[in-house]
């Protein structure tokens, strides 16, 4: 899949999911804690036939999974539609925080999250780039 059909295909799920709460954690099933920030890379992903990440958000930091690549945000680039926002863990984010990138252009990241704050369904919305770690792309795009 191309960049341009990542993109329809990350803004496609976005309409879906937007205002609704996501439990399903992608190929781990129901998310036992929930509505949680990863069951939405994890369900988008799954759809793609892309790999999961299992674990809480800082388990996306460095993560090392076959068929995703992790960037450091130190590293040049940004982030594109499809990939997976990786936010440090700490100040409002004890436990880190990950959310579906909608559009990476400019100082803040158009995203698609949930569980932010606590309990909250997914919502478009924006996240400082300069507070990311990096982000997760799929490795074949």
């Amino acid at each position: 899949m191309g960049r341009v059909r990542l993109r329809v295909a990350a803004w496609r799920f976005a309409r879906r999911w937007a205002g609704e709460y996501l439990v399903q954690n992608g190929r781990f099933g129901v998310n036992e804690s929930g509505a949680q920030c990863v069951n939405v890379l994890n369900t988008f992903w799954e759809r793609l036939g892309a790999p999961n990440i299992s674990g809480d958000a800082s388990a996306f930091i460095a993560a090392h999974v076959p068929g995703l690549v992790f960037h450091w945000s130190n590293s040049g680039g940004r982030p594109q539609a499809g990939d997976g926002l990786v936010m440090r863990p700490g100040g409002m984010y004890p436990r880190g925080h990950v959310a579906l990138v909608l559009n990476g252009v400019g100082p803040d990241v158009v995203v698609l999250e949930q569980n932010e704050p606590l309990g909250a369904p997914c919502e478009r919305g924006r996240l400082p780039r300069a507070q990311a770690v990096g982000w997760v792309r799929i490795a074949h795009h």
